[in-house]
């Protein structure tokens, strides 16, 4: 086999591993590999030893896969982009809501709150959301354990006490409505 070969033979193994699961996949087989190879070479460790191992790793990984199957192919919940939309109840319905510039929308942040839930709608998490001005626009990103069958909640409050509030959505989702909900605050 020649070096360019031998090359991309390791190109295509670390490209492979692309997934938690992935990584300890390979880093269990290497190891798997090597006690085979010891046990066999010598005497001293049986061969039971990497039977039981790979026994074992199996076992955690179906435990794994049973309590929290997102972590096992490398799922992160998305950043979320976050429009504003005014209400305004003295126009027509088509018309009711217009876009806000984001830039005019002034967050205080110590007042915003968001909740994550399960899907039966029990709270797993609440608190202060991680929200940043970024690339002309509000993002929130979620720092929490969350699967991606658990649904965010997102309430907003400017610094004026100007309110909005994102309906509920999936970790999944990048783009996200914040309507406003108290009219009586002028810009």
């Amino acid at each position: 086999m020649t070096n360019n070969n031998k090359m991309s033979s390791w190109g295509s193994i670390i490209n492979a591993v692309k997934t938690p699961l992935g990584f300890f996949t390979l880093v269990v087989l290497i190891l798997e590999g090597v006690l085979l190879v010891t046990a066999k070479s010598t005497e001293k460790i049986s061969i039971l030893i990497p039977i039981g191992l790979l026994g074992l790793v199996v076992v955690l990984v179906f435990a794994i896969a049973w309590r929290k199957p997102h972590v096992l192919y490398g799922w992160q919940p998305a950043t979320v982009n976050l429009t504003f939309l005014e209400t305004d109840p003295h126009i027509s319905e088509t018309l009711r809501k217009l876009e806000v510039d984001p830039i005019d929308v002034d967050l205080d942040l110590t007042r915003c709150s968001y909740k994550i839930c399960d899907k039966k709608g029990n709270v797993k998490h609440s608190g202060t959301p991680n929200l940043t001005f970024d690339k002309g626009g509000w993002t929130f990103k979620v720092d929490e354990d969350i699967g991606p069958s658990d649904s965010i909640r997102l309430e907003l409050v400017e610094c004026n006490g100007q309110k909005w509030k994102v309906r509920p959505f999936l970790p999944s989702r990048t783009d996200q409505r914040a309507i406003q909900i108290n009219r009586n605050v002028e810009r």
